[in-house]
């Protein structure tokens, strides 16, 4: 499975290619970590469970922001 991270106005775009999957993380002000603002799926067959692209998702956001600078 592929996961495409990428920044848009402010939060970090987490897809999982070829599927609906698609959740956005934010940093708020005050806050040490990432937070979940939203998911999609536009699809009820979908390869693997919501949970499990959760973790996956989380796992490429919180590298992304790292890279950023927005977490340690």
């Amino acid at each position: 499975m592929q996961l495409d991270t990428e920044v848009q106005d402010g939060q970090i775009v987490v897809t999982l290619l070829q599927t609906g999957f698609c959740a956005l993380y934010r940093k708020p002000a005050n806050s040490l970590q990432l937070v979940r603002s939203a998911f999609t799926t536009d699809r009820s067959n979908e390869p693997i469970s919501k949970e499990e692209f959760f973790a996956i998702a989380w796992d490429a956001a919180n590298e992304k922001a790292r890279e950023l600078g927005w977490i340690l």
